[in-house]
């Protein structure tokens, strides 16, 4: 299974995407576990995910909206969204809270911005947290 997941990323095939989305808490068999994980990472679908870059985040914001099919696969596409998109991810997040109508999918984005704002602002100077700290208030790119 991993290597059709590395399949899927190192042709770029994003048809596969959705097929990633659904692998996200699919770990390294462990038998495999020592050799792969000094090569690759534990979850390959969200390295996958990392990989193919921005055309997995409509399907990861989907994922993060959802209610989580586990937590490994939630924080995994949370992580995937943050590795692809750094810190503008938080402000992205944050105008898709505002425009969430659903109060318990609102809810998650919150928290997930809370939690990412720290990790994701609390590094740099300060000028630089102060910029993502109001982008992760407003939603503006900064």
């Amino acid at each position: 299974m991993a290597w059709a997941i590395y399949g899927i990323e190192d042709n770029y095939y994003l048809p596969g995407i959705p097929a990633l989305i659904k692998l996200l808490d699919f770990p390294i068999p462990p038998g495999v576990l020592k050799t792969w994980t000094h090569l690759f990472g534990l979850y390959p679908a969200e390295e996958a995910l990392e990989e193919i870059g921005k055309p997995s985040l409509p399907a990861l914001l989907a994922a993060i909206q959802a209610s989580p099919a586990s937590p490994i696969a939630y924080a995994n596409a949370v992580n995937a969204w943050m590795v692809i998109d750094g810190s503008r991810g938080v402000a992205a997040l944050r105008r898709a809270a505002n425009a969430a109508t659903d109060p318990a999918v609102k809810k998650r984005l919150d928290a997930v911005i809370q939690a990412q704002t720290a990790r994701a602002c609390g590094t740099g100077n300060l000028a630089w947290s102060v910029r993502c700290r109001q982008s992760a208030a407003d939603g503006v790119d900064r």
